[in-house]
């Protein structure tokens, strides 16, 4: 396979879990702009799967999606805006995360607060997993407790974003040893979530969303055979960003 920057996404892409220090060099190599613009959801995640989650360089992370920004011109996604600010937000970059959720809230309609609390749940799904269980929990619960906000009680542009993320983060918190997710840190905050998605209409009547709280609720009975069964049967309805990174419905590298 030649060293083209489509080439090289398509390597870090394959090789991204088994060896992070090649995917991540493979991505600080490539060129955006030789990209399709299809491509660049994908390289948005990568950047901050591999660069910030696995080798902790959410500096150099921060620092790459300026490229990437200048390759997608006046308009780009609001994938590319929500995954620059996490990483501006991981970076300690606090001036530029304010300015990239505001950007992203203009690009989808959302509010500003929508904006800043679906930058938090990101954040919080790319840390949670190499965090002590208690701390995870703490951090998820954080993340979440934005979304009991009134304006979450309708429907949003970024309810498909939010709904792959509390995916994410559910998905990485029930493959913990069972003796963790028995401890009250973790039990409580994934019955938090569970309940969240039983109030949040917006998230009920998603597809991506009802998809997922059907599996978290199957996940979780595996562990506590006392959990109740999520019943979500509200109509669907697309969502702006239909992508989870490990929900067995939507398999494969998500480009959100």
């Amino acid at each position: 396979m030649s060293d083209t920057s489509l080439s090289m996404l398509e390597q870090a892409q394959a090789c991204h879990d088994d060896d992070p220090p090649r995917a991540a060099d493979l991505l600080r190599r490539l060129d955006p702009s030789a990209l399709p613009a299809e491509r660049w959801p994908g390289l948005a995640f990568l950047l901050n799967h591999v660069l910030g989650e696995k080798i902790g360089a959410w500096d150099e992370a921060h620092a790459l999606f300026g490229p990437l920004l200048r390759a997608a011109g006046e308009k780009p996604l609001p994938a590319l805006w929500r995954q620059a600010a996490t990483a501006a937000q991981l970076a300690g970059d606090q001036a530029a995360a304010a300015r990239l959720s505001d950007a992203l809230a203009a690009a989808c309609g959302a509010s500003a607060g929508q904006a800043r609390e679906a930058v938090s749940i990101t954040a919080a799904m790319y840390l949670a997993p190499s965090l002590p269980s208690a701390d995870a929990a703490a951090l998820v619960a954080r993340a979440v407790h934005g979304l009991e906000a009134p304006s979450w009680e309708q429907a949003s542009p970024l309810d498909a974003a939010i709904a792959a993320c509390a995916n994410n983060i559910a998905s990485s918190l029930l493959q913990r040893p069972q003796a963790e997710l028995r401890q009250e840190p973790l039990r409580a905050t994934l019955a938090h979530a569970a309940q969240l998605e039983l109030q949040v209409p917006a998230l009920r009547a998603d597809e991506v969303g009802a998809q997922i709280a059907r599996e978290e609720s199957t996940a979780a009975r595996s562990v506590w055979p006392g959990w109740p069964e999520t019943n979500t049967s509200s109509p669907s309805r697309t969502g702006s960003e239909p992508q989870a990174r490990k929900c067995s419905t939507f398999a494969g590298l998500p480009s959100s």
